[in-house]
């Protein structure tokens, strides 16, 4: 596996996550959507245009359209929490297919240690852990000075333990860019 391809792809998919639901969420947009979801061509549950999904037992599943982009389109809190689940499976799919990730921890090589990389294992390690930091853990290792998590002038540090990682601490640019940070430097 090529994992600097499947990064690739990784930051594709969130940009097109994202793009759809802002297209959702803007009205000029939902005319077309809506036009498209209820012309003569759209599958018909009665009046009301549908998805059908197969399953594995071969009878296929049907599920209502417009609910779905009405509840997209009025839960801003629904289209946040998508993204940052997105965000969080994903740094932990690519924490996990590292290259011998271990190697980037202060605790088991400061050799190879990276701060940068310790930054991304923080952030991998608050995915891990319902998208809060738990730093205090590794005290002792923050007293010693060699001893750093920071990637572009952002720094991980113990007052971050219990707090947010996504989207209080880092935005979805951040996350973005450092995701193509790990792309770049594996």
């Amino acid at each position: 596996m090529d994992l600097k391809k499947e990064i690739n792809s990784i930051l594709k998919y969130i940009i097109a996550s994202n793009m759809l639901l802002y297209f959702l969420n803007e009205p000029q947009h939902m005319a077309h959507f809506k036009k498209v979801f209820d012309d003569s061509k759209a599958k018909k549950m009665g009046d009301k245009a549908i998805a059908k999904l197969s399953s594995s037992s071969g009878a296929p599943i049907a599920y209502l359209i417009h609910p779905a982009i009405d509840f997209c389109r009025n839960n801003p809190e629904f289209n946040l929490d998508y993204m940052r689940r997105t965000l969080m499976i994903n740094i932990n799919w690519i924490f996990e297919h590292l290259p011998n990730n271990k190697q980037y921890s202060y605790d088991n090589d400061p050799k190879k240690y990276s701060k940068e990389f310790e930054f991304f294992r923080h952030v991998r390690n608050a995915c891990s852990h319902g998208n809060k930091f738990n730093v205090n853990r590794s005290k002792r290792l923050w007293d010693n000075p060699q001893y750093k998590a920071e990637w572009n002038g952002i720094k991980i540090d113990l007052s971050l333990d219990g707090k947010e990682c996504f989207f209080s601490f880092l935005t979805l640019g951040d996350a973005m860019q450092l995701l193509e940070f790990v792309r770049d430097n594996i």
